[in-house]
């Protein structure tokens, strides 16, 4: 029974790596095309994902890094909701960030 919880917590892990990468190329696109309403509302859903994948976790130092994505997720919505140009560069970065963590 374990093996198939583990394997279950696997996949919904990796479904949500996903979900976030999808995510994020979203916003990439909706900035090229000028829409920032758009970008902000798949980054806000990026950030909804990350926090679904903390819950539930007692250990405080596995959820840091993921929690730090989140936060970088965060300041660029803030950002592109303000009506700056979104930068390409961070959300490559936060690509990165999320290949890291969930890597790991």
């Amino acid at each position: 029974m374990n093996g198939t919880l583990g394997i279950e917590k696997d996949l919904h892990r990796q479904q949500n790596r996903v979900d976030e990468k999808s995510r994020a190329v979203q916003a990439k696109a909706d900035i090229y095309n000028d829409n920032p309403a758009d970008a902000a509302k798949q980054l806000a859903e990026a950030v909804n994902s990350l926090e679904i994948v903390t819950r539930g976790k007692k250990q405080a130092d596995p959820q840091a890094p993921i929690n730090e994505v989140a936060g970088r997720i965060r300041e660029l919505r803030l950002e592109i909701s303000l009506g700056r140009k979104g930068s390409t560069a961070k959300l490559d970065d936060i690509h990165k960030e999320l290949d890291l963590v969930f890597g790991q």
